[in-house]
């Protein structure tokens, strides 16, 4: 049973022509077609070769902008959700930096404290000469020790404001970070149960602050990510 050489449609036993493309067979002595028995596969040109891949790619890019419009619409629902408790997730922020700062009080500036260093330094400075005046005669010593009584009395001054200081900042600490932690525990609970009201979610609670959100679709929307789970990695990696 013959076959096309151009095309590869079969044809009947001793047709002349392609029924397909009308392709002319040549013909032998005895009269009959040589044309192949098996079909041939037909020649791709160089102009076809080159459309494959074209084509090829061109399915990959638009694959992949489905994927990313599709992850992006996830994304916009959860904004949709999570965008009315903005307010909640920024007091967790800062209760969280007022807690760092808790662990650090040298840094805080408590309401009621004084600078007690100045005082700690003028003293020692204005009470060290007395010895010049011991070595001098009556009025000098007196001199002296009324001289070395102002500095110590200013030592003295700063070390009281120094240990005022100290007790003023500790109970500062001491209530505000109770105060700092019940408001966390407070805040984490309502956004937990925020959370949990949205039903099945991929991302952490975390993760679901309305401006972490946002990262996240801008990393897709530009393309540095294709799916959500690449944008988080990409998003923990920066932070």
């Amino acid at each position: 049973m013959p076959f096309c050489p151009k095309c590869g449609t079969k044809n009947e036993e001793g047709a002349l022509f392609c029924r397909q493309c009308g392709t002319a067979f040549r013909q032998t002595e005895d009269n009959t077609s040589s044309v192949p028995d098996s079909p041939v596969t037909p020649a791709v040109t160089v102009k076809e070769q080159a459309v494959v891949p074209a084509n090829g790619a061109l399915s990959s890019v638009v694959q992949r902008e489905k994927i990313r419009a599709g992850e992006v619409e996830r994304i916009d629902d959860m904004l949709r959700h999570f965008r009315s408790k903005q307010k909640l997730y920024d007091d967790l922020a800062e209760c969280r930096k007022l807690k760092t700062k808790m662990n650090d009080p040298s840094q805080l500036r408590v309401e009621g404290t004084k600078k007690a260093w100045p005082f700690m330094v003028i003293g020692p400075i204005v009470a060290w000469p007395v010895s010049f005046f011991i070595m001098g005669g009556m009025d000098q010593i007196v001199a002296g020790l009324i001289v070395a009584a102002i500095g110590i009395g200013i030592l003295v001054y700063g070390i009281v404001r120094l240990v005022k200081n100290k007790k003023l900042t500790g109970k500062y600490v001491s209530e505000t970070s109770q105060q700092a932690s019940d408001r966390l525990n407070e805040l984490t609970e309502k956004i937990n149960s925020h959370y949990n009201s949205y039903g099945k979610c991929e991302l952490d609670p975390a993760d679901t602050e309305p401006k972490r959100l946002e990262k996240l679709k801008t990393y897709i929307v530009t393309g540095k990510a294709d799916t959500i789970e690449e944008a988080v990695k990409l998003l923990h990696k920066e932070s």
